[in-house]
């Protein structure tokens, strides 16, 4: 809601009604109401209350529609994108009116203008209406044939980027909801990548590139090969850079950083990884979304190497950039990981407030949840809260055996297995080092998961220091 009021703050009033202002006002109020609550407001005891209010809300997000068309913001590619667009809106406006002769004129310029920004939905829908203009109006059969011809070859475009598109969305959905370590996932995600690969001599479009060249990335991940997913990340840079019209800073950020340095950074390559981060801060200087991405994985190298002043130096950094929903439970993680390994010792740290803050992460049982489900019990050990730990022993005990296979998620076993071991030897420093010596051997013989932001290992050597403090001070 912080974000669309933002946008809605940015609507000139006097292009407003004075019923749309009253509206706009009470949502910039910064209250949340319902929509029954607003139509008492503006339309007491009318009973088409919420009929109005709908009409309302209708007009002003039209005004949100230009505001949003016309934004600063936008890159030089969106901004022709947009404008093509708006184009296309005036060509139906035309079309409804009757007016033939100006639809004729706009739609051959706009066409033109869409085939240099690759558009094909677009383009067959106005070659379309092109070869139903000369084709059944005037009887021209030259120009008819030409449209027609022009709408049949981006119709197959067309249905290739979309085929892409779905096979990219498929393969994603694995990514978000945590199977990335399933070897189903893994023989889809090769079979995709071969399927999409294979059409790459035929179709140049930039959206069929995209999806495919972000496939065949996402593969090399899952895969860890850091040759493939290099080879195709350079592949895609060079294809991109080589298009006559300006490409989304987006795709030189996606393709010359993000890909890259979460699998160095699965791959302990750290070297690589921070060269990637150098590249990454420079390509998103301008914009602070990605600026923010770049500094969340400054902080998780730091977490890996050892590197405390490099977290330090990200989380400062970041306070200006956390603005986005996508990244602030992110940002929150890391806060947290900071304070108990205190190496942000002065920040202030709330435990109950944390896990209010967190709720997409805590509804993944298999991938994020186990990232919060680890944060709470490190603080409880931290703060010598063992009862609270013990109470949640078996809950601990049966999350693990039904979430928890060896898979992706077999590190993360191994860990809450060895954090289980302390109430059950009495948070014995001794005895916990010698029953979780086989624990910590296989954790350290796994590979790391796409889960650990902070790794197990040195997550463990803080916990045996909180256990042996305790011990050792009484």
């Amino acid at each position: 809601m912080k974000e669309l009021r933002k946008l809605l703050a940015k609507i000139d009033p006097e292009i407003l009604s004075k019923r749309e202002r009253e509206l706009l006002r009470l949502i910039m109020s910064g209250v949340d109401r319902s929509d029954r609550q607003v139509a008492d407001l503006m339309w007491p005891k009318d009973k088409h209350q919420i009929v109005y209010l709908r009409q309302t809300k209708d007009r002003i997000m039209r005004h949100l529609g230009h505001v949003v068309m016309d934004l600063k913001e936008n890159s030089p590619y969106q901004g022709r994108v947009a404008e093509c667009h708006k184009e296309f809106m005036a060509l139906q406006n035309l079309r409804s009116l009757g007016r033939r002769q100006e639809l004729v004129f706009y739609a051959e310029r706009l066409i033109r203008r869409a085939q240099r920004l690759e558009l094909s939905d677009i383009i067959t829908a106005v070659a379309d209406a092109l070869y139903l203009h000369y084709g059944s109006l005037v009887g021209d059969s030259v120009k008819a044939k030409k449209y027609l011809a022009l709408a049949e070859e981006y119709e197959r475009i067309q249905l290739a980027e979309r085929k892409a598109q779905r096979r990219f969305i498929g393969l994603a959905n694995h990514f978000t909801r945590s199977y990335v370590g399933n070897a189903r996932v893994l023989e889809e995600a090769h079979i995709t990548a071969r399927e999409l690969h294979a059409g790459l001599e035929e179709h140049t479009s930039f959206r069929y590139r995209f999806y495919t060249y972000y496939v065949i990335a996402l593969y090399a991940q899952l895969n860890s090969d850091k040759r493939m997913l290099t080879d195709i990340c350079d592949e895609a840079l060079v294809f991109f850079q080589g298009k006559t019209y300006p490409i989304p800073d987006a795709v030189h950020f996606l393709f010359g950083f993000e890909l890259r340095v979460g699998l160095a950074l699965k791959t302990k390559d750290y070297p690589l990884a921070r060269r990637a981060v150098r590249m990454g801060l420079e390509l998103a200087e301008n914009i602070p979304y990605h600026y923010s991405i770049c500094l969340s994985y400054q902080a998780m190298i730091g977490f890996h190497e050892g590197d405390d002043e490099s977290v330090i130096a990200a989380i400062d950094a970041s306070r200006d950039y956390r603005d986005f929903p996508a990244l602030r439970e992110q940002w929150l993680i890391i806060d947290a990981f900071a304070r108990f390994l205190e190496i942000d010792a002065d920040s202030p740290f709330r435990l109950g407030k944390f896990l209010n803050e967190v709720p997409l992460y805590s509804q993944d049982k298999q991938g994020l949840n186990i990232t919060i489900l680890v944060i709470q019990v490190l603080f409880y050990i931290k703060r010598r809260q063992f009862g609270a730990l013990i109470d949640r022993w078996d809950a601990l005990r049966k999350y693990s055996s039904r979430y928890l296979k060896k898979d992706h998620t077999f590190r993360s076993a191994c860990f809450l297995k060895m954090i289980l071991m302390l109430p059950a030897h009495n948070f014995h420093p001794v005895a916990i080092e010698r029953h979780t010596a086989p624990l910590l051997k296989k954790l350290k013989e796994y590979p790391e998961s796409d889960v650990e932001i902070v790794p197990y290992e040195r997550l463990w050597r803080k916990v045996v220091t909180c256990v042996e403090e305790y011990h050792y001070s009484g």
